[in-house]
């Protein structure tokens, strides 16, 4: 039984390929797909400098996605 299901939230892990597209579009793309309406994933940051030059996942999908995003580092 893992934290979420502890709450009543039924939760369904999942692993997804990782492919050429940037990782937060696909990551959104996929739970759009599949009709979720959370995600769960790990956060994860970098220094400043990288992040403003490569961008970074955890920043993208707090900022383009339509659907609660439940983050834990």
């Amino acid at each position: 039984m893992n934290r979420l299901s502890w709450h009543g939230i039924a939760t369904q892990p999942l692993y997804i390929p990782h492919i050429s597209k940037p990782t937060s579009k696909h990551l959104l793309r996929v739970t759009e797909e599949l009709g979720a309406n959370l995600l769960v994933v790990g956060g994860y940051g970098h220094g400043p400098l990288r992040e403003s030059a490569f961008g970074g996942v955890t920043r993208a999908l707090i900022e383009h996605a339509e659907f609660p995003v439940f983050m834990m580092h």
